[in-house]
């Protein structure tokens, strides 16, 4: 147990920081960690491609890929957060620009923009988007107002490129993707004495003595210690009791 290394599979939305996962994993002895490039349904993509390769206790992303892969995984998702040093880098860069930029990108990016910008009482305008789409929306606006440049997240970033606007892109610093797999391996020890409890309890519950039948909501079986002679019989006859059991709580 206490050698066990922790399988994570990360996403990175640019290639900086898919090496720096890989350097910053390789000083650490706890971690086994695949990772590949891609962005919101690109990246979603990359996990469902890649999900049955091994057993992964953790996936590790950032902003609204995180977020859609949350959707389609039950595998716990740990999001490398931006916080207001990365993105405070990203706006003294964008202090040599001259002319008006913009800050653009998920609620993760936005509400620290939002504070970063009110603690120091610069005017930018900050956009905060959902998906891609809104993205292209914004940033054609902001084309059309006269702004060039734009702060951004990546997806941000493609897309203001293929519209021939300046970009500063907000990476995430290696404190942010050192704190990412803190939390995996926190999370990958809990999921571990839980399940090595549940199967403790099950072999305890195997040997008391009493056949244990439980039922979910739907009438299906979840666990059960009958021994096979007559269980389709049983069965039949505490599925009838069900909606009696359900009515009286």
């Amino acid at each position: 147990m206490e050698d066990r290394k922790v399988n994570i599979l990360g996403i990175a939305p640019y290639e900086a920081m898919k090496a720096a996962m890989l350097r910053l994993a390789q000083s650490r002895t706890g971690i086994n960690l695949d990772v590949y490039v891609g962005d919101l349904h690109y990246g979603a993509d990359l996990v469902r491609r890649h999900i049955d390769d091994k057993y992964y206790d953790a996936i590790i992303s950032r902003g609204g890929t995180a977020e859609l892969i949350e959707q389609i995984t039950p595998i716990p998702v740990i999001e490398i957060s931006l916080s207001v040093y990365d993105i405070l880098r990203a706006l003294k860069l964008a202090e040599n620009y001259k002319e008006r930029y913009a800050i653009i990108g998920f609620p993760s990016i936005t509400a620290n923009a939002h504070t970063l910008c009110s603690l120091l009482r610069y005017q930018i305008d900050i956009f905060t988007i959902h998906n891609g789409e809104e993205g292209q929306a914004v940033l054609e606006e902001l084309k059309r107002n006269g702004c060039h440049m734009v702060v951004c997240d990546m997806i941000s970033h493609t897309k203001a490129k293929e519209l021939g606007l300046n970009t500063i892109l907000i990476t995430s610093g290696t404190e942010s993707i050192e704190t990412a797999f803190d939390q995996a391996i926190q999370i990958s020890n809990s999921y571990t004495r839980i399940y090595h409890e549940n199967i403790f309890f099950k072999n305890v519950l195997k040997h008391v003595g009493n056949c244990i039948i439980i039922f979910d909501e739907n009438g299906q079986i979840v666990f059960s210690t009958w021994n096979k002679e007559q269980e389709n019989q049983v069965i039949s006859m505490l599925i009838k009791e069900l909606p009696s059991v359900q009515r009286a709580d």
